[in-house]
C-alpha cells in the first residue's frame, strides 16, 4: 500500500516572521517567491544609497530612502529590519545632522547587510523549492 503524498514544508530562516508570512500569503509559495524577487531587485538598487546618502552627510534624502525601504522588510517577514528602519526614521526626526545618528546608522547599515544576505539565501530556497 502506498503512503499518502504529504505536501511539501518551507522552513523560512529564524530571522523571518514566518507566522506573519503565511497569515499573508498563505502557502502561495510560488506568489512567496515572486515576492521575494521584486523586493531583493528594489532594494538591490536602494541598499547602496544608503550608505552613499549618510557618507554624503544628506540627512533628509537618507530619512527618506530609509522610509521608502522600510515596507520592503515587512512584505518579506523581516519585521525586526523594519522596526529597525521605522526606528532610525524616527531618530532621524530628532537630529539636524547626521553625526547625531552614527552608531544607530552603523548598526543599521549591519543589519541590512545580513538581512539582503539572508534574503537572497531564502529567495533562492524559494526557486529550488518551487521547482516542479
Amino acid at each position: 500500500m502506498r503512503e499518502p503524498i504529504l505536501p511539501k514544508k518551507f522552513i523560512f530562516n529564524d530571522n523571518i516572521d514566518s507566522a506573519f508570512l503565511f497569515n499573508m500569503y498563505e502557502d502561495d509559495f510560488p506568489y512567496i517567491e515572486e515576492i521575494f524577487k521584486t523586493t531583493l531587485d528594489q532594494l538591490n538598487s536602494l541598499i547602496p544609497e544608503v550608505e552613499s546618502l549618510f557618507n554624503g552627510k544628506d540627512l533628509n534624502s537618507l530619512r527618506k530612502i530609509i522610509h521608502k525601504i522600510k515596507p520592503a522588510f515587512g512584505f518579506t517577514g523581516f519585521l525586526y529590519t523594519e522596526k529597525a528602519c521605522k526606528d532610525f526614521e524616527d531618530a532621524s526626526l530628532n537630529v539636524t545632522h547626521v553625526d547625531g545618528l552614527s552608531v544607530l546608522y552603523h548598526n543599521l547599515w549591519i543589519l541590512l547587510a545580513e538581512t539582503m544576505d539572508i534574503m537572497q539565501k531564502q529567495y533562492d530556497q524559494l526557486k529550488e523549492f518551487n521547482k516542479p
